[in-house]
């Protein structure tokens, strides 16, 4: 089809017509007819050229955090016998904008990379291309597009900031900071089996009516903790949030906690609005990541819907609720899992002033946390009586 160039051409042939006509000038006329023939020989050009090329996409990394740079790198391959000339390549992304770029010759059963850059301003999953490869004539008065290339995923995580200090609950030892399961002569808290004595033993640990029965000294195995539990849970209501940016901060709060419990051993379940991702899951890492990389707000959503129902696969340990303004429906649910948890700490992500505070019949402290606030110090307000530091 024509381009803008082309039909500016096509409105001057037109006037030059007109013009031959009312002074009768061969000239004008001549000029017209050639101004007016142009643009169907261009498109004829266009047709007769339309490349034959496929493109393949390589981004490099796949999955980024929020405001990284992405690198991607476009493989286009002119299968065809003429060389492609003037041709624009359009990327488009969703949500975040199309990468173009102009190549001005491949040569026929060859291949050239066209790199861009692309900067993840935002969270989320989104879908890169398919390439559209535009096509022209050497005086640029005639186009045609074609579609190649597949649809590829660039998952952006949410931005993951650095966090000081963890929840003591069963199973992690502040002196030792042991986060796995593993038996010892000696420590430990829970019952295990009754072994025969070895040199070494505490003689503290001879469990003596075993001992008087088999007339030999018998020494109870301890158990030490096992690794240590929790839940975040995410708030995805969308009433409780003053805007998109409280809930930006909550998200990131909720990938910044995981991702520091995480990395300290701790066997972590993510609960996101109606979506349950369990530490047993294939891969609990990646999939809590992309699912807060996706996560929306909910404009109904019943929140002690979500507690009951991932209540009864929950483990224990530390809670830690993540909302917006403190209503009466995230107060009931956390109530109904601090039942089942030893440390709970609940944060609000919201612009109206709060202090730290104890939830009503709960061991649970409450904390304000402003939108955009970095979550090192709210983490940090966040640390009682039930926190250890790093």
């Amino acid at each position: 089809m024509p381009t803008g160039r082309g039909w500016s051409v096509v409105g001057v042939a037109a006037g030059l017509l007109i013009l031959a006509y009312s002074f009768g000038e061969l000239e004008l006329l001549a000029a017209g007819v050639a101004a007016g023939v142009a643009v169907p020989l261009a498109m004829l050009w266009v047709r007769l050229s339309t490349p034959t090329a496929t493109v393949s996409r390589e981004i490099v990394p796949a999955s980024v955090g929020e405001g990284d740079d992405v690198q991607v790198r476009l493989h286009l391959t002119n299968h065809g016998r003429l060389p492609i000339s003037s041709a624009r390549l359009s990327d488009p992304i969703s949500g975040l904008g199309t990468a173009g770029a102009t190549l001005a010759r491949l040569g026929p059963r060859s291949t050239a990379i066209v790199p861009y850059r692309l900067r993840a301003r935002r969270r989320g999953v989104f879908t890169v291309g398919p390439v559209t490869i535009d096509a022209r004539d050497p005086l640029g008065l005639a186009s045609a597009a074609r579609v190649a290339g597949p649809r590829d995923t660039l998952v952006v995580y949410p931005r993951i900031e650095a966090l000081g200090g963890f929840p003591i609950v069963r199973g992690r030892d502040p002196s030792s900071d042991a986060a796995h399961p593993e038996f010892a002569s000696r420590g430990g808290e829970d019952f295990y089996t009754i072994r025969e004595y070895r040199h070494g033993d505490d003689l503290r640990r001879v469990h003596w009516p075993t001992t008087a029965r088999r007339d030999e000294l018998m020494i109870r195995q301890l158990e030490t903790p096992w690794q240590s539990r929790g839940l975040v849970l995410l708030d995805t209501r969308a009433q409780v949030y003053d805007d998109e940016a409280a809930f930006e901060t909550a998200v990131r709060g909720a990938a910044s906690i995981h991702q520091h419990l995480r990395r300290a051993g701790f066997d972590l379940d993510l609960v996101a609005g109606s979506v349950h991702v369990r530490a047993s899951d294939p891969d609990p890492v990646g999939m809590a990541m992309e699912t807060l990389a996706a996560v929306q707000w909910h404009q109904s959503l019943s929140m002690m819907s979500v507690a009951s129902r991932a209540r009864s696969a929950l483990g224990g340990g530390a809670l830690v609720v993540l909302t917006g303004t403190i209503d009466d429906e995230i107060l009931s649910t956390a109530k109904l899992l601090a039942a089942e948890h030893g440390s709970v700490s609940l944060a609000a992500v919201t612009r109206a002033p709060m202090g730290a505070t104890a939830i009503p019949g709960t061991r649970s402290t409450l904390v304000g946390v402003l939108p955009d606030e970095p979550w090192g110090a709210a983490w940090q307000r966040m640390r009682g009586r039930s926190w250890a530091g790093a």
